[in-house]
């Protein structure tokens, strides 16, 4: 299945979600975009689960190239090698996650996003961001702070058995970009 080519002037190039749950298996989001969340939007208590499927080449005006998640309640998982892969946005180039939202990777990657503020692979306030079973951030890309992943305002971000390897930054915190 493949949601291609759509825009949208808010939230949700290629799929919008709130509240409501979506489950994907071998799903491709490409060339989509948005003002946030450009391949794909959750908000609200929406639950998303993605399995072997691409978020690639997706833009977002500012947040969320790839994809967007916001609120208490509201998450996304990707498992079983799900890949977020060029995507580009003013925060959180692959991935922007905020206001106690969660996401999960599981053997899953985000690689080669740009961001062109913080967060080139992702960008987390106030939510939580896990890693797990040999998922990766790598060759991600910010101008200001977190090539890989930046984590402010008391937002929580686990590593297990994963890796976070060569991203830049033109400001500090090429790998990871940490501040309360």
């Amino acid at each position: 299945s493949q949601l291609l080519s759509n825009t949208a002037t808010s939230f949700g190039g290629g799929l919008y979600n709130g509240n409501g749950r979506v489950v994907m298996d071998a799903v491709i989001f490409a060339v989509n975009g948005a003002r946030n969340g450009g391949g794909l939007f959750n908000e609200g208590a929406g639950v998303v689960s993605m399995a072997a499927s691409t978020v690639v080449t997706n833009t977002a005006a500012e947040s969320g190239g790839g994809i967007g998640n916001a609120g208490s309640g509201s998450v996304i998982t990707l498992t079983s090698g799900s890949l977020v892969q060029a995507n580009a946005a003013n925060a959180g180039g692959g991935i922007n996650n905020h206001s106690g939202g969660v996401v999960t990777l599981s053997a899953s990657s985000v690689v080669s996003n740009t961001a062109n503020t913080n967060g080139g692979g992702i960008h987390n306030s106030g939510g939580a961001i896990t890693l797990a079973n040999g998922s990766l951030v790598q060759e991600n890309r910010a101008t200001n702070n977190g090539g890989g992943i930046w984590n402010q305002s008391a937002g929580a971000v686990t590593i297990n058995n994963s890796a976070v390897l060569s991203n830049t930054v033109i400001g500090s915190g090429g790998g990871i970009y940490n501040s309360s």
